[in-house]
């Protein structure tokens, strides 16, 4: 879906100057409005807003899924099934807080796009080096990945603080005036973050991998599996 609207943004200033309009705001509802036919923009407002609601809904329920599987513990049925039905149950009251604490910030907050850069950004630079390290490199630990989770979040809230731009959009969120970074610093933050998280995810994880018998590596696996 991204590739059409690449492919758009790219030619909209010569469709709108040779329609003669001049955007007043965001230059895909300036072609929708004064270019596309109706029945066209129709369709490409409804394509938006269902790939807003199909990804809001996946987040809402991958968030409620973690809280309540992750970090609450809850483990799937066991030989009653009443596991499972408390899971489910869980997961769906996590769902409507998830929800709540979303509108709210959406009210509160009116900067979605900026919203969505950070949340992608943070997610860049606190997960992606936890993941690959724990499934290809055998001394991860896991107190190598909440190292890097924490060194890399929160390193790129503190670069997005001290920003004055992301990405080109005016940091309108939480920008504190300082004379460390300008605009011709934008987008290294989004390198620089996850860098600093797998240096934190090496250093910690040599510090605390222990080597386990083939014995005791086979018990956390069960124990893993009986869990799920």
């Amino acid at each position: 879906m991204g590739i059409p609207f690449s492919i758009i943004a790219l030619g909209a200033n010569g469709i709108l100057s040779q329609a003669g309009i001049t955007p007043d705001g965001p230059v895909l509802y300036a072609l929708i409005d004064g270019v596309v036919p109706p029945l066209l923009g129709l369709l490409v407002l409804a394509a938006i807003l269902s790939a807003s609601l199909s990804t809001a809904d996946g987040a809402i329920l991958g968030t409620s899924s973690v809280l309540a599987h992750n970090v609450m513990g809850i483990r799937h049925a066991g030989s009653h099934g009443a596991g499972g039905d408390r899971l489910l149950l869980i997961t769906r009251l996590m769902a409507v807080v998830i929800t709540i604490l979303g509108v709210v910030l959406g009210l509160k907050v009116p900067q979605t796009g900026v919203l969505l850069l950070l949340a992608f950004d943070m997610s860049f630079a606190g997960l992606v080096v936890p993941l690959i390290g724990g499934l290809f490199w055998p001394q991860a630990t896991r107190q190598g990945a909440l190292a890097c989770i924490l060194v890399g979040s929160i390193t790129r809230l503190v670069f997005f603080s001290l920003m004055p731009t992301m990405f080109g959009v005016d940091n309108t969120l939480l920008y504190f005036p300082s004379d460390l970074f300008t605009i011709d610093f934008d987008g290294f933050p989004t390198m620089i973050s996850p860098l600093l998280g797998l240096i934190a995810f090496v250093v910690v994880s040599k510090l605390t991998y222990r080597p386990l018998s083939a014995e005791r590596q086979r018990e956390e696996v069960m124990a893993g599996v009986r869990s799920l």
